[in-house]
């Protein structure tokens, strides 16, 4: 792309353009912006180590408005203007006739670079809006922009100035015009999703009927490198295949990855292809063609403004395109489908009716059996360890209790959250010693643990960090979790309020309503507390550590 195009012959721009300086044309006609862009962009420039000249080329349709403009830029000597009036004339003519050409050849924006420039610019000056072109003659990248967005960007050159160091000038302030456009689009109200999925999905090509299968539907934008997990690509696979069942629920999921390495260069080897293709193939739901298709400035944008970094994120837009949530994994996580438009204003509905229940922490996970318990009125016992002595002791023992109390207990090993392949060990030990029930789908126990992880990240998300009970009970279980004792909690139907071990206790109480007024420990081992004061009446427990007012 030749810059020297837009510049008419015989002018300082055209010598400058020749001497290998970086060009910024702008133009508009209000003169407060105009200083203030120059300004900024010289003083930029500078620290850049670049060399920068100016020209304004006015408007198309404001001769004497021109004129006037150029009058005071040049006696406040802010930057070149032409002497000319007729080659402000020529540069919109020209404009105009390059557009036209261009399209008689058939030529379109989405292949053609300099016909993209021209229309943009055009748009701009029909619209009565300020704007500023950067380019430089030794290469073919122009860049163009809206006055605001262009005049925040270089504001702001200290948060892109490593980038312009390594990538180039033109390049870095590229990528920071997408970014700062992207946040504006964010703001703005728009009729359907499209506008913000043709920012963000790179849409020419094949990507085209990506962005129109998704118009005016709520959008999960799944967000990963190539490391996802199995568990959450099985919890994934799960909520959408229910979606479809429910047409007033439904939604779309677009795979969006984003890797450390440029997806175009030769660091994306045959092995990184293959390992994409892989769960490319796995995924029921729509994923981009390849990882080079989203630009470099997006998922910039996506690590900073939505803080993507390594784990997996799932960014909620509405039909409209607006951010429904700017990480719904949690919701999903928690509720699953009940999440749905997993919208903030869903999420903190769906928590105003939690309390501490089974049903919380585990539903969902579960073929049938415990749903079928809590049915038959049944006390569900949850218990963790990877201490097979301690499970042996502490299941015999509950189980005594229970008998012994005339209580119907049932008893669900949920492992620990950090021993995958030793949970499914020891479940195996336990089930074929019919110790307890234990998950036959090995998914449920990281989920399990998952969701509690989410809860907790969904609480602080509306600034829920303490004085909480839910999150009492979880912090508690997280801190046994991370010792060698193990622990349990107890409750009697899917909705009613559960009590939490302490240490090397388990908790059982049958009316669930006093969690701390009945205590059972796997024998006086040497984890075992030698005196338990009852939480209700504040008397030593005794050697079952019933409460002595019973």
């Amino acid at each position: 792309m030749d810059q020297a195009l837009f510049v008419p012959a015989k002018s300082k721009a055209e010598e400058e353009v020749t001497q290998g300086s970086y060009i910024c044309l702008f133009g508009g006609e209000d003169l407060e912006w105009i200083r203030k862009l120059i300004a900024t962009a010289k003083e930029v420039a500078n620290i850049a180590g670049i060399m920068l000249g100016m020209v304004y080329v006015g408007k198309s349709n404001s001769k004497q408005g021109v004129q006037r403009t150029a009058a005071t830029i040049t006696s406040e000597e802010l930057s070149y203007c032409w002497n000319d009036p007729m080659f402000f004339w020529l540069f919109w003519a020209r404009l105009e006739s390059m557009f036209h050409s261009e399209v008689h050849l058939g030529m379109s924006i989405e292949n053609d670079p300099l016909l993209h420039v021209i229309q943009t610019i055009l748009n701009f000056d029909r619209s009565n809006k300020r704007w500023a072109v950067f380019c430089q003659s030794v290469g073919p990248d122009m860049v163009a922009a809206e006055g605001n967005i262009v005049l925040e960007s270089i504001e702001e050159f200290d948060k892109w100035e490593d980038d312009a160091n390594q990538n180039g000038f033109l390049k870095a302030l590229f990528d920071r015009l997408i970014q700062k456009h992207l946040i504006r689009l964010f703001d703005e109200i728009h009729l359907d999703n499209l506008t913000i999925l043709k920012h963000l999905i790179y849409a020419k090509d094949d990507i085209q009927p990506l962005v129109d299968v998704l118009r005016k539907k709520t959008v999960l934008l799944l967000i990963s490198d190539l490391n996802i997990s199995f568990e959450d690509m099985v919890l994934l696979d799960q909520i959408y295949r229910e979606s479809r069942a429910r047409p007033e629920n439904q939604f779309e999921i677009v795979w969006l990855p984003i890797v450390d390495i440029d997806p175009k260069s030769a660091a994306w080897d045959m092995t990184h292809q293959q390992i994409f293709e892989t769960l490319q193939s796995i995924m029921p739901w729509y994923t981009v063609h390849h990882p080079s298709i989203l630009e470099p400035a997006v998922t910039k944008y996506i690590r900073e403004e939505w803080h993507f970094s390594k784990s997996i994120i799932i960014v909620a837009l509405d039909p409209q395109g607006r951010l429904a949530s700017p990480n719904a994994l949690h919701m999903i996580r928690i509720w699953g489908n009940l999440a749905f438009p997993f919208a903030k204003e869903r999420e903190e509905a769906l928590w105003r009716k939690e309390r501490w229940t089974l049903k919380l922490i585990i539903g969902g996970l579960d073929d049938r059996t415990i749903k079928e318990w809590v049915t038959q009125g049944s006390s569900i016992c949850l218990f963790g360890s990877e201490d097979l002595e301690w499970i042996r002791k502490f299941t015999a023992t509950a189980k005594q209790a229970a008998k012994t109390d005339g209580i119907t207990l049932e008893m669900v090993y949920v492992g620990k959250s950090d021993s995958k392949e030793r949970v499914q060990s020891i479940a195996a030990m336990i089930t074929s010693e019919k110790l307890s029930y234990c998950w036959n789908d090995p998914t449920f126990f990281w989920l399990f643990w998952a969701r509690l992880e989410s809860i907790l990240h969904s609480k602080a998300h509306y600034g829920i960090t303490g004085n909480d009970p839910v999150i009492d009970e979880i912090r508690k279980i997280r801190t046994y979790d991370r010792t060698a004792q193990g622990w349990a909690i107890l409750c009697q139907g899917a909705g009613m309020e559960m009590g939490t071990a302490r240490s090397d206790i388990a908790l059982l109480d049958s009316n669930g309503v006093h969690p701390s007024n009945r205590l059972i420990t796997p024998g006086s081992g040497v984890n075992s507390p030698d005196r338990i004061v009852c939480a209700e009446c504040g008397e030593e427990m005794g050697t079952i550590y019933r409460c002595c007012n019973e």
